[in-house]
């Protein structure tokens, strides 16, 4: 299963009504300026370094920046907390 096919499916469960519009529209433009930056940044690399470097250099990044996205959504996720929202609306 993609997260594109059930991250929105998802936000529509545990948000409120009044901000299920407005994270859905967040979630939308941060993956498409992923979309849109990554092919130029992998361009950019593969074109100053020749050869292979490039491609290595680029998944490099790629791999650098899922693993900081990964330890930051680690860090910001609080179990407890969403166990005590979700059980408060009923």
């Amino acid at each position: 299963l993609s997260v594109n096919a059930i991250g929105p499916a998802i936000l529509g469960e545990v948000l409120p009504l009044g901000q299920r519009s407005a994270m859905l529209a967040i979630g939308n433009a941060v993956a498409s300026a992923g979309g849109v930056a990554a092919p130029v940044v992998m361009g950019w690399l593969v074109q100053r370094h020749p050869g292979a470097a490039g491609y290595e250099l680029g998944f490099l990044v790629n791999g650098l920046l899922l693993i900081a996205g990964g330890l930051a959504a680690a860090m910001a996720m609080d179990p407890g907390r969403s166990r005590r929202r979700l059980a408060a609306w009923g």
